[in-house]
């Protein structure tokens, strides 16, 4: 369609009936500009305005879309018209679709991307020990992709510390030191690449084989840490918090635990300590959290219970292995590892050994 010639067309026909383009605007109706880009080819009419300029000049759609009337030279354009009109909105369907598909292949590509490069891309381990003399709490690492954060968390020794090294045992059974401290503190970040600490191709053997020995005025220890996942984004989608059964969930006086802990456990450094049964239990007063070792035969099970904030993280493992892993929050739980399963009987275990101190 030759929207020029359609212009000058309408021009055309309008002198013929005498009207000038307020007039035929009018009759439209529609603006005198509109009028005027139409004569001079700038834009066409839309199809209700078609329709009523054929009406007023007594014309057919297909002699104004093509822009003369109709005669013995020109009829078979004007038929054919209607055709050319159908394909050139079949080509422009065409080209939308072709783009349309290229758009979402590029999208496709462009998530595919996104999952290789991000999916499992964050974890965070928990790091901790715990013996008659020296407790590790609250360690920390969070591994990217391009960084490593690490943090030992506290660290309480009955002897004072003089030095600590962090070491792990290579597939070859050697020692590779990866940093040393004197101030009681080992607090560092790498980066992919840079290797200063720990070398990213070889975090996981690292992590399976993590010691740290610690120098005191009496001796020196070697110690092997404690490495659980805590967290990793392995999962399409999010993790939702889960209801806890009603009947689990843990409801605990924080005035009468803490009188009962004073009493009754034994104080040293900075914790309490009483073994009850195949439990070891460890309060500490300044931050209110508790810590429950359970050992049967090569099965551990460990509760790390905030009693301010009735939160606690519950691990299992055996030979190191983790078994069982999930977040205890106000009656909700978050599962990190299993599908928690056994998450009612761990909490039920927790409130029966508390209830059993000072009831």
């Amino acid at each position: 369609m030759d929207s020029e010639r359609m212009g000058n067309f309408i021009a055309e026909l309008r002198k013929e009936k005498g009207y000038s383009q307020y007039e035929l605007a009018e009759m439209i109706p529609i603006s005198r500009e509109a009028i005027s880009k139409w004569e001079r080819g700038k834009n066409g009419p839309d199809k209700q305005s078609i329709i009523r300029l054929c009406e007023i000049f007594e014309i057919t759609v297909d002699e104004l879309l093509y822009g003369e009337r109709k005669n013995k030279y020109n009829s078979t354009s004007i038929n054919e018209i209607k055709v050319n009109l159908y394909e050139d909105r079949n080509q422009a369907k065409k080209k939308l679709k072709i783009l349309l598909f290229f758009t979402i292949l590029l999208l496709i590509f462009f998530l595919i991307y996104y999952f290789i490069t991000t999916y499992n891309s964050l974890k965070v381990y928990t790091v901790n020990y715990y013996s008659d003399n020296i407790n590790i709490d609250g360690g920390l690492i969070v591994k990217t992709k391009e960084k490593l954060y690490f943090n030992l968390g506290n660290i309480q020794s009955i002897d004072e510390i003089s030095n600590m090294e962090l070491y792990y045992i290579t597939k070859n059974n050697e020692r590779k030191t990866i940093c040393e401290s004197n101030d009681n503190k080992i607090e560092f970040e790498d980066y992919k690449g840079y290797d200063q600490y720990i070398n990213f191709d070889d975090i996981d053997n690292i992590l399976k084989n993590l010691y740290i020995e610690i120098t005191s005025n009496e001796n020196i220890q070697s110690l092997k840490l404690n490495i659980n996942k805590n967290f990793s984004n392995d999962y399409i989608v999010p993790k939702n918090f889960e209801s806890i059964n009603n009947n689990s969930k843990l409801a605990i006086d924080k005035v009468k635990f803490e009188e009962y802990v004073k009493n009754n456990f034994k104080f040293q450094d900075d914790s309490y300590y009483k073994k009850i049964k195949n439990y070891d239990l460890y309060y500490f007063l300044d931050n209110k959290n508790l810590n429950v070792i359970s050992q049967k035969g090569s099965t551990i099970k460990e509760w790390y219970f905030d009693i301010e904030k009735n939160y606690f993280e519950y691990q299992e493992y055996q030979y190191d292995v983790s078994l069982n892993n999930f977040i205890y929050n106000n009656g909700k739980i978050e599962c990190n590892i299993s599908n928690c399963e056994n998450a009612n009987d761990a909490v039920l275990e927790l409130s029966d050994l508390l209830n059993q101190l000072y009831t």
